[in-house]
């Protein structure tokens, strides 16, 4: 019985060394739990920013999605206009020649009949008229 007691001391002591070795590692944990709580809470604040600056990022875009719709809309009447004005160019060119065509037969028509009236009178001058 005295062995079995001397064993059970010994028990005690190798149990409060071990109880003491878990109060320094819960120490230690608690430290540990302390500094992740305090990481967390940074990456919380840090996750805040970011989704600030995300949603600042969608502004942004939006706007520029609308500036560019913008000029599209601009390039668009620009082009739309250009070709309006290649259009009544076009027709007015086609007009003036049109008209230069119809005037250059007058002319001819002109430069015939009066071409015809000389050979005309020159055969009768000449005496030659047919």
């Amino acid at each position: 019985m005295k062995n079995d007691i001397k064993t059970m001391k010994g028990d005690i002591t190798s149990l409060k060394s071990d109880v003491s070795i878990l109060k320094d590692d819960v120490t230690i944990l608690k430290s540990d739990v302390s500094i992740l709580k305090d990481d967390v809470s940074t990456l919380k604040s840090d996750v805040t920013v970011l989704k600030t600056d995300v949603n600042s990022m969608k502004t942004d875009l939006q706007h520029l999605n609308v500036a560019i719709r913008n000029l599209y809309d601009a390039n668009k009447e620009w082009k739309d206009e250009i070709i309006r004005h290649f259009d009544v160019v076009a027709e007015n060119i086609r007009h003036d020649l049109l008209g230069a065509n119809r005037e250059e037969i007058e002319v001819l028509k002109d430069s015939k009949t009066d071409h015809e009236q000389r050979i005309v009178h020159l055969e009768n001058r000449v005496g030659i008229a047919a």
